[in-house]
């Protein structure tokens, strides 16, 4: 590891183009989200059965619908809808983008919290406003949704919060706002699960707008890694250990300060995986400090700091002795174990 050390004018030249970004984002798709989730909340609650516009079929097909939606996780969300938000937004990165999939993410999680917060009226209040000649508009607009109100402004508290958390993730794969501009970088075990550009230079600069990717050395970043000369190569081309250092590629490009490296060489041959180790260990000497995640204790020769955790618990943490190798740190930590 190598410490961080960032002034204070730093911190405000990155935070503030992303708070600005991760606003923007937020706003509109919690203003879609209610605009949107808000009615569907109150279908899905008046069709129900039992309901004051009982109508089985439609309220399963929503239901069907909203729950479907829900549990496909945002990141896979956001990929899917590329094609879609291209053809809505004419872009696939940037905020506004991004807007398009926090939104479908975000309405049927809402409209679930309004359906659950007219639940909590009680039934007698329905009863009475029917006995008193409302008709159904008046009794959804007049009885429900005002004594849902407090329910109803929690939801929306919610809805928020979980916005901005699906903002952050957009940001890694080129919405903007606080997630692209962390000074984090993820390398994990599955590249080509990762691979979003056509060409290996469309995935490395990925998700940039116009000014970033001006600034990036795609020459350069792509010879560190040692696929120098294949900018124009199909990624599907590539082999397992090409790909993992493609996507390590990508991570470079945007100037971490720090680089995770969950696993990076657990899926590719003992030549990628040395090609890989090689790169991870010159990065400290540029700046950038690297969290190497592994089960093989033989990567560990090069490490600064050794952290084994077992069970959730970290047996051990230590420097480095001059003389470590994998028999040393099996010998100080037990077979097995993650260091």
């Amino acid at each position: 590891m190598i410490p961080l050390e960032l002034s204070l004018d730093d911190i405000l030249r990155a935070l503030g183009p992303a708070i600005y970004e991760t606003l923007i984002m937020v706003g509109i798709s919690s203003l879609a989200t209610v605009v949107l989730g808000l009615p569907l909340g109150v279908v899905l609650f008046v069709t129900q059965r039992g309901g004051i516009v009982a109508n089985p079929v439609l309220s399963i097909t929503l239901s069907t619908i909203a729950n479907i939606t829900r549990s496909i996780p945002y990141a896979i969300l956001m990929l899917s809808l590329i094609p879609f938000t291209r053809w809505l937004t004419g872009s696939s990165v940037g905020p506004m983008a991004a807007c398009v999939s926090l939104t479908i993410g975000a309405v049927p999680f809402f409209a679930r919290l309004v359906e659950s917060a007219l639940r909590d009226v009680h039934p007698g209040k329905v009863d009475a406003a029917h006995a008193m000649g409302s008709t159904r508009m008046q009794t959804v607009t007049k009885v429900l949704l005002p004594e849902a109100g407090p329910s109803l402004i929690a939801a929306i508290t919610t809805t928020v919060v979980t916005l901005v958390g699906y903002s952050a993730m957009a940001g890694l794969i080129g919405g903007g706002g606080l997630g692209r501009r962390g000074g984090i970088a993820l390398v994990g075990q599955r590249s080509e699960l990762q691979m979003l550009g056509e060409t290996v230079a469309e995935d490395v600069l990925w998700g940039m707008d116009a000014h970033e990717r001006e600034q990036v050395d795609l020459a350069g970043v792509l010879g560190l890694v040692g696929l120098g000369g294949l900018e124009s190569a199909s990624p599907h081309h590539l082999s397992g250990g090409q790909l993992q250092r493609l996507s390590l590629a990508g991570a470079l490009a945007r100037s971490p300060r720090l680089l995770i490296s969950d696993e990076s060489t657990a899926m590719i041959d003992r030549e990628g995986r040395a090609q890989l180790m090689g790169v991870l260990a010159s990065l400290p000497s540029r700046g950038i400090a690297v969290v190497h995640v592994t089960h093989d204790a033989g990567e560990v020769a090069g490490a600064e700091r050794v952290i084994r955790v077992e069970g959730g618990r970290i047996v051990y943490d230590g420097d480095r002795p001059a003389c470590l190798d994998a028999a040393w740190f099996q010998r100080q930590t037990g077979a097995g174990g993650e260091p």
